[in-house]
């Protein structure tokens, strides 16, 4: 449940979903090299996070510490096979204008500095920077696998994206509104629970509300609606499966809705 396997194939999953939306043939390596990117800088994030905090005594942070060394060689691993599989697919030009966007996401859990704050410690900018991330890699990956330029529908699916990995970001910080730091300051920390479950549903409805400008697709649709009803939800305490399982797993539900219904 830990070892973000799930979130991993959650992220390929969306990607997958983005062949299906732009009626694409689903390249396997894009997928791949989604999965193992997403394996390998959530693991390593979690792993930093372990070292940084010694008191934290959740059941996640016991299993990081009965894992660590196989947890450490997957990320080795992962990032290994995702740098010869970018290479493999992209040239020097996409290269460059994907490079910020990967540098992003490596300083989102080290900073390049010891005494500085990594990505995720900056006030609020946590959940952005995700959504960021996420949105190019489901989206951009695939679409400069096969074309060299970016059409209006491209950009749709991608500002979509990027609110609903918003709207299913947020209940995580509602996860760990406890043992996060006061430094740290989420959304959550910021407007409260009940306000930070509106925000959730608002970019869930932002994100369909664009998605819809460009597209229609009835799968698409039904899982935003599933979404909504797990994030509304967490207004309660829910248990560690709830988030790592129900709320990432909902990703999957976008492409096998949309191979089902449509």
């Amino acid at each position: 449940m830990f070892s973000n396997i799930l979130i991993a194939l959650s992220a390929s999953a969306l990607t997958f979903n983005t062949y299906l939306i732009l009626h694409r043939e689903p390249d396997k390596q894009v997928i791949l090299l989604v999965f193992l990117s997403t394996f390998s800088v959530y693991n390593l994030q979690r792993l930093i996070k372990h070292y940084s905090n010694k008191n934290n005594y959740t059941s996640r942070h016991r299993w990081i510490q009965k894992h660590q060394t196989s947890l450490l060689s997957g990320v080795l691993l992962s990032a290994l096979g995702a740098l010869i599989l970018f290479f493999r697919l992209y040239d020097w030009y996409n290269f460059m204008l994907l490079f910020p966007f990967a540098f992003l996401a490596s300083l989102y859990a080290v900073s390049l500095f010891s005494n500085r704050k990594a990505l995720r410690d900056i006030p609020y900018l946590k959940v952005f920077i995700i959504a960021l991330t996420w949105a190019v890699a489901t989206v951009l990956l695939p679409v400069f696998a096969y074309a060299n330029s970016i059409h209006s529908k491209d950009i749709i699916l991608l500002i979509s994206n990027f609110f609903y990995i918003i709207g299913i970001t947020i209940p995580f910080d509602i996860r760990d509104i406890e043992v996060d730091s006061g430094n740290t300051h989420t959304i959550p920390q910021l407007v409260g629970i009940k306000k930070a479950v509106y925000l959730s549903i608002l970019s869930l409805v932002i994100s369909a509300f664009v998605f819809q400008m460009q597209f229609n697709e009835t799968g698409q649709q039904i899982a935003y609606f599933i979404s909504v009803i797990l994030i509304f939800s967490t207004r309660k305490q829910q248990p560690e499966l709830y988030y790592s399982g129900l709320i990432d797993g909902s990703i999957i539900l976008f492409p096998l809705l949309n191979l089902w219904l449509n």
